[in-house]
């Protein structure tokens, strides 16, 4: 027979779990030296811009609306799927809806 949990008992198991995880990244962070990041990391945002300004005299030619659009649609699509299929995955963990529980 399978024993039942009750939600406060659930979180405190949760809740307990997160504390392991977090302690875990802790301990795993004050292994290493603390670090800065690169600089040419810090202005990524530069480079993005620069490679924008170079590309925008080929709006001429071509339309960056159309891409754009096409690329926020795929994007879309994708984190669309996405979230089917991890609720997909947690309805099939649930005994009696398609899952073995």
């Amino acid at each position: 027979m399978r024993t039942q949990l009750k939600i406060g008992r659930c979180m405190v198991i949760v809740e307990w779990f997160m504390a392991v995880a977090s302690g875990f990244v802790d301990f795993v962070t004050g292994i290493f030296p603390p670090w800065e990041p690169p600089g040419w990391f810090l202005t990524f945002d530069d480079t993005i811009n620069t490679a924008a300004d170079r590309l925008e005299p080929l709006g001429a030619w071509f339309d960056f609306t159309v891409a754009n659009v096409v690329l926020g649609a795929l994007v879309a699509t994708w984190i669309i799927c996405l979230v089917v299929k991890l609720i997909l995955r947690g309805i099939s963990h649930v005994p009696g809806a398609g899952g073995a529980g």
